[in-house]
């Protein structure tokens, strides 16, 4: 056997294996696509996401006794269920400790105080579940613990910071939070001095939104 034709067999031999590797690779790839499509689809954990709307509302309901009102998206991006079994707001006003305040109900449109005073409510805050791929929108209240009422004031003008905590499944912690800020001005504590005014405030990140006036509406108190 010449030097050629000994390397034109190599040649061949090379080429068979190349195209004989081919379909194998194929079949690894689509085996991997598989298996990730099967995780994301089937295995993947509930993955919570807490989405906080531009608006915070805060109402006072009697004397030293206020109520934040926020809207809130929750999305589970996992493949299986969960259940919200807590929602609480850690709020720090301008130079003062932080007060955590507890979900009293969660509200249903129109999301506004009635003639009388009341919000229209759709349940109590109870635990919710989630199944995969779902989303929720709550309009949440919150409140000071009924075991200290008054104990959350709003008496100073300044950036009010808030974190929205959820407790998710047999979390002992939150694990899942967003935070939020606004900014409340002197004739804002004046206009809560009133029961059964509900004022509405920007959030902070929406303050700097150019197209902001797009969504805005042409008041900013809801007088009752």
């Amino acid at each position: 056997m010449t030097a050629e034709t000994d390397s034109q067999v190599k040649h061949i031999a090379n080429d068979t294996k190349r195209k004989e590797l081919v379909p194998i690779v194929l079949s690894c790839l689509a085996l991997a696509v598989s298996f990730i499509s099967l995780y994301f689809s089937q295995l993947h954990p509930a993955d919570i996401y807490f989405f906080a709307g531009e608006r915070v509302n805060i109402v006072r309901f009697d004397p030293g006794n206020y109520g934040i009102s926020v809207s809130v998206a929750i999305t589970n991006d996992g493949a299986k269920s969960a259940t919200i079994t807590k929602l609480a707001l850690l709020i720090k006003p301008p130079n003062e400790k932080e007060y955590l305040l507890e979900p009293t109900v969660y509200l249903k449109a129109p999301f506004r105080l009635d003639k009388h005073g009341n919000y229209p409510i759709e349940s109590i805050s109870v635990p919710f579940n989630l199944a995969p791929k779902e989303s929720v929108v709550k309009k949440i209240v919150f409140r000071s613990s009924l075991v200290n009422p008054n104990e959350f004031q709003i008496t100073k003008p300044g950036k009010y910071e808030m974190t929205l905590l959820g407790w998710v499944d047999d979390t002992e912690t939150p694990k899942n939070y967003c935070q939020i800020s606004t900014k409340i001005i002197e004739p804002n504590i004046k206009a809560l001095d009133k029961r059964n005014l509900e004022v509405t405030f920007i959030e902070s990140k929406f303050e700097k939104w150019t197209a902001r006036h797009l969504t805005m509406n042409d008041y900013n108190e809801i007088d009752i």
